[in-house]
């Protein structure tokens, strides 16, 4: 029987975990190491029940919060339910991780402003680090990921629109390029085969990076420290929710269906004056 540091590893090797995004590998393998460090490396996998899974999450809760415990689950449930499918590889039977009731997530409803998005490209350009500044800016414009953002090469750009396929959802999609962009990436210098690249070696920013140079713009910006650059996927939707897009013009910025744009939009009371002001027009009524 496999212990739980053997299923880990096991499952790492899987296209369950090998087929999903660089994010969300981090994310299950930081989950993972978690489960182990906290059963113990000889826990045998399949002797896990429902008992010890309600201590375990009552223990995380406790410790990291509810935020962590939802997640640590979500991610058990998700090992263990693929190694059931492969029960003679693991000897693991049942889940003890399904129907815990465990409350879902509350969705981020965070968005910038379109001031704060203009002061921290400003503030990134005096720092020496305009090519951060054009991250955000192209997080914002396009309302893409920052992955997707930070992988643009500048052979994706055809005229006046970009053609990439975003990472996570492996969608194919093609973005208008408004004229202020165009202007902003003609200016940005071609020393890489990718469009946003640090100025001092030429080369695409990772994760840990960006958000730690973002942390010391935001803060000599006075721009509010919660607000992140994936959070400028969903301003772009709800800034064109707010100027009246339709369901089907958002979804060609990438969605594979309309429930995922509830995710990505915050809803606010110039979505339904312009409802109403496409309902009512400025028709006379009695």
């Amino acid at each position: 029987m496999l212990t739980i540091s053997e299923l880990a590893s096991w499952f790492a090797r899987q296209r369950h975990f090998t087929g999903l995004s660089p994010n969300s590998q981090r994310l299950y393998t930081r989950c993972l190491n978690q489960l182990v460090s906290l059963l113990g490396p000889d826990k045998v996998a399949a002797s896990l029940d429902a008992e010890q899974v309600d201590s375990l999450i009552e223990l995380v809760t406790t410790e990291k919060g509810s935020h962590a415990a939802i997640t640590l689950s979500k991610v058990s449930k998700r090992l263990y339910n693929v190694a059931k499918r492969y029960t003679k590889q693991t000897a693991v039977t049942t889940n003890p991780f399904e129907k815990m009731g465990m409350p879902t997530l509350p969705p981020r409803r965070v968005v910038w402003t379109e001031e704060q998005v203009w002061d921290f490209y400003h503030t990134s350009k005096k720092m020496g680090r305009r090519s951060l500044g054009m991250l955000a800016l192209c997080c914002y414009t396009f309302g893409q990921r920052p992955v997707d953002m930070r992988s643009l090469k500048w052979e994706d750009i055809h005229g006046n629109s970009l053609l990439i396929t975003q990472q996570k959802t492996k969608v194919d999609i093609r973005i208008f390029i408004p004229e202020f962009m165009e202007e902003l990436l003609d200016e940005t210098p071609k020393t890489s085969e990718y469009v946003i690249v640090k100025e001092k070696d030429n080369q695409p920013y990772d994760e840990r990076l960006y958000n730690i140079w973002a942390y010391d713009v935001k803060k000599r910006a006075r721009i509010p420290l919660e607000l992140k650059l994936a959070d400028l996927r969903r301003t772009a939707f709800t800034e064109m929710g707010d100027s009246g897009a339709t369901d089907q013009e958002l979804l060609s910025f990438g969605h594979i269906n309309r429930q995922e744009l509830t995710t990505y939009t915050v809803r606010s009371v110039n979505q339904s004056k312009n409802a109403q002001n496409k309902r009512f027009g400025t028709k006379k009524h009695a």
